[in-house]
C-alpha cells in the first residue's frame, strides 16, 4: 500500500493532502503486509483505510467535539496573607 493508491480510493484526493512531518498515521500489519491505517485529518474527523479481498476501502469516521455544561459552587478561600499577596 502507497499513499499514492491511498488517495486514488473514491473521496480520499480530495481529503487527504500532503503528509507533513508532524502527522501521525497508525499502521496496522501482517504477514509484512499492511492491513490498515488511520490519519486523523482534522479535529473532528478520521481517515480509516482496511484491506479487503480487492484491494482497499476508505472510510471518513466523525468525531464530534462533546461539550458539556457542568454547575459548580463552593467558596474560594485565600491562603495568602499580606506578606504574601501578589503585587499590584
Amino acid at each position: 500500500m502507497t499513499f499514492a493508491s491511498i488517495r486514488d480510493l473514491p473521496g480520499v484526493s480530495r481529503e487527504f493532502g500532503p503528509a507533513q512531518a508532524w502527522d501521525l498515521v497508525n499502521a496496522g500489519h501482517a504477514d509484512g503486509l499492511v492491513q490498515a491505517l488511520s490519519r486523523r485529518l482534522s479535529e473532528t474527523r478520521v481517515l480509516s483505510v482496511r484491506r479487503i479481498a480487492k484491494g482497499f476501502t476508505a472510510e471518513f469516521i466523525e468525531t464530534p467535539v462533546e461539550i458539556r455544561t457542568v454547575n459548580m459552587h463552593g467558596v474560594v478561600q485565600s491562603r495568602f496573607s499580606k506578606r504574601h499577596a501578589p503585587l499590584e
